[in-house]
């Protein structure tokens, strides 16, 4: 070792003392919170302490953390819910939480609307509202939620009735703060107050915040938002689409702003981050932080450092060369063409499964140069004492479906959607090429012995005709329990849209370019293969492969109840269905199949080969027939599938789904259920329920006599409804 003079100790003192001067506290400040995925750090000065306004927008917030994002967020529906303050010593260290920082809202104009509480009447309605329907709404006393007066509304017609008010002025620039007080007798949808430019009876023509269902037989207060980006008349309507009795009390409706405000307990400099966490909404949302008026003072913070992002190990670059990048991305992430290579790096890439289970992962080839991709494997992964042999996996290329409009989300970017079905192919890529996304699968089966595997990920091709190679480290971890031959947890996600479009655009069948039956056979099956090998299965692997028959309609006639005069089925053809649900039986263990799909509003009705009937339907193009020629239909076709699956060993995973069914639904889909549990073979089939409505927990088709709520026994699978955008559960 060579000792060091005073000179060089003190050459290094001051170098240290300078690095530590010119370090900014935010620099390595340690990470507060992991359940918040962004962070800004800012400084304040205030003058003062109490309450008071930061001066940084929700805008601000998401133009900063979208400087490190290639998929941009929207500010439309930034989350003021999801919005910590935490303050940090000069070191970096954090001081902990600023208690209720957040955003607030606050009225900023008194009332907008006239007679809310409905305590003036003008005969039989209130005063100062309209509506379309003036026997359906009155004002009735002693029955609102703090027993003054409120809005009582009565039908027998399923339409939208409607009483409002207005116009209302609204300014740009602000937020506009409903709220109300609703119930109803049955538990069924309760009115609804929203905001229309238009006239009474044509719907909600503004989008507000998010509004769950509502259907509360209890006093319950409904809170929305609004904003204009410019100056508009708007009417507040109460809407009321079903038969029944409902009620509602107090509309409110205040001009608002929303501000980030924060307790200052002491003057001088403070140091903070704003914590961020989008919540991916498709609609606005209402901050649920309140303040009854704005602060007196506010203080302008300045944004010292850039917005960071807690990535964790879910993206690194793994490999790096004069023409290429490559990074490591897990299956969650979304990769699209133009997205930047990130920032941190690993020399290994780490995985985990259980037995009898497959792991995925991304490897991301971005080209700087002109170069050959001609193969890229998973070697043997091996303990030492256990191989995985190196064919135990696949690798695939995601490529993209480009679509002509995009889902309402928290997102401003052309939409993508990857497809991983391309099979790898050798790849010339050059500098400016859009990113590779390589999509690798190892499959561990029930035999492998538990522990860690090593080997590596090889990638090899030419530069300028010169072979190259690139190798990339990979550990698996292999669990001692194993996953269930047959996966003893049924779900059902989707897989029947091949040959729908949406909205005049293409069919995944055009999409593919295949036009015969044999071809979209293929496609299919390439899809569901992959959905039940990652044991997320298609509602049914059997569509388009259903069973056929014949008929013979009743021989008095339709619609008349004699004895014998019934639909008569013959001629049942299984082979196609028993075939397909026999490949995956034997391949993938495919465990649940959909054999119908209904809801209450069409379950009367039955579709025969070129003839649709129905028992108590309006419809006049529908053909009629008695309840009686309808509930031996159902049940002659039903006990058919039925023996069908049990002699296939198939009816233990065999389900109808009722779909989201409205409560003046309810007596049809208890009818519907209760002629398939009254035969010995129908009734082995499983009902399943999509609720969307809370009602079917609570509904009593005779109230005064039953003791159980009628569903209770009839459902046999309740699945809440969670919805692209509303989570009814």
């Amino acid at each position: 070792m060579v000792p060091i003079g005073r000179c060089g100790l003190f050459i290094a003192m001051s170098l240290l003392l300078l690095s530590s001067v010119n370090a900014a506290w935010y620099d390595d400040a340690q990470w507060h919170d992991i359940k918040y995925q962004y962070r800004i750090p800012v400084e304040v000065t205030p003058s003062a302490t109490g309450l008071l306004v930061l001066d940084i927008s929700s805008d601000s917030i998401v133009a900063a953390i979208n400087q490190n994002e290639d998929i941009k967020y929207s500010e439309k529906y930034f989350d003021y819910n999801r919005v910590q303050i935490v303050e940090y010593a000069a070191d970096g260290e954090a001081i902990g939480i600023v208690p209720d920082a957040g955003f607030y809202l606050t009225p900023v104009s008194d009332e907008m609307v006239t007679n809310g509480s409905f305590e003036q009447v003008s005969g039989t309605l209130p005063t100062g509202w309209v509506t379309n329907a003036p026997t359906d709404f009155e004002v009735v006393p002693g029955v609102s939620h703090d027993g003054s007066n409120c809005v009582r509304i009565t039908s027998e017609i399923s339409t939208k009735h409607a009483l409002w008010q207005g116009p209302l002025n609204m300014d740009a620039g602000f937020f506009y703060h409903l709220s109300f007080w609703t119930k109803a007798t049955q538990l069924t949808y309760n009115p609804s107050v929203q905001f229309t430019e238009t006239t009474s009876s044509s719907g909600p023509t503004r989008e507000a915040s998010y509004l769950p269902p509502l259907f509360s037989k209890y006093w319950t207060q409904y809170e929305a938002m609004i904003h204009e980006v410019d100056d508009i008349d708007l009417l507040v309507v109460i809407y009321r689409s079903l038969t029944g009795e409902a009620f509602v009390d107090d509309v409110s409706v205040k001009k608002a702003r929303i501000d980030l405000m924060l307790d200052i307990d002491t003057v001088g400099s403070k140091r903070y981050m704003i914590y961020y966490q989008p919540s991916q909404a498709g609609k606005m949302v209402l901050p649920e932080k309140r303040s009854a008026a704005m602060p007196p003072a506010t203080a302008t913070p300045s944004f010292v450092g850039d917005a960071e992002k807690y990535v964790s190990r879910t993206s690194f670059v793994v490999a790096a060369d004069p023409a290429y990048d490559i990074w490591f991305a897990e299956t969650t992430q979304k990769i699209i063409p133009q997205l930047a290579v990130p920032l941190t790096t690993n020399t290994q890439i780490n995985i985990s499964c259980a037995r009898n289970e497959r792991q995925s992962f991304q490897l991301v080839v971005k080209a700087k140069d002109a170069f050959d991709l001609d193969t890229a494997v998973v070697s043997a992964l091996t303990t030492g004492n256990d191989t995985i042999p190196a064919g135990e996996g696949h690798v695939k290329i995601v490529d993209y479906a480009y679509m002509s409009s995009q889902s309402r989300d928290a997102y401003n970017y052309l939409p993508y959607v990857a497809d991983i079905m391309e099979t790898f192919t050798p790849q010339s890529l050059t500098a400016g090429n859009d990113n590779l996304v390589l999509w690798f699968t190892v499959i561990v089966d029930e035999n492998t012995a538990p522990g860690i595997y090593q080997g590596n990920i090889l990638l090899s091709g030419t530069k300028n005709s010169i072979p190259w190679q690139e190798t990339v480290p990979l550990e698996l971890k292999v669990y001692r329990f194993s996953l269930p031959q047959i996966c003893s947890f049924a779900m059902s996600h989707g897989g029947g849209a091949f040959a729908s479009s949406f909205d005049g655009g293409s069919t995944v069948y055009e999409f593919h370019g295949v036009v015969s039956d044999d071809d979209e056979d293929q496609l299919m099956r390439g899809y569901f293969d992959v959905m039940c090998e990652n044991k997320v299965f298609p509602y049914s692997v059997a569509f388009e492969h259903g069973y056929t028959f014949s008929y013979t309609v009743p021989p008095y006639g339709f619609n008349v109840d004699k004895p014998g005069n019934f639909f008569n089925l013959y001629d049942w053809d299984f082979t196609d269905f028993n075939a397909e649900l026999n490949y995956y039986a034997s391949k993938n263990w495919y465990n649940p199949t959909r054999i119908a799909h209904t809801n209450g509003a069409v379950c009367n009705r039955f579709n025969l080969p070129g003839l649709q009937v129905a028992w108590d339907d309006d419809d006049s193009s529908i053909t009629a027939i008695t309840e009686l020629q309808y509930d031996n239909l159902i049940s002659e076709y039903y006990t058919e599938v039925a023996i069908n699956l049990m002699l296939t060993g198939w009816l233990d995973y065999a389900y109808i789904e009722i779909d989201e069914t409205l409560p003046k639904d309810y007596p049809h889909m208890r009818h519907y259920i209760d002629v398939l549990k009254s035969n010995y073979f129908t009734s082995l089939i499983k009902i399943e329920h999509d609720i969307n409505v809370t009602g079917t927990f609570t509904w009593m088709e005779n109230p005064e006599s039953d003791t159980e709520i009628t569903f209770k026994d009839r459902i046999d699978v309740w699945v809440p409804a969670n919805n692209e955008r509303s989570n009814y559960s």
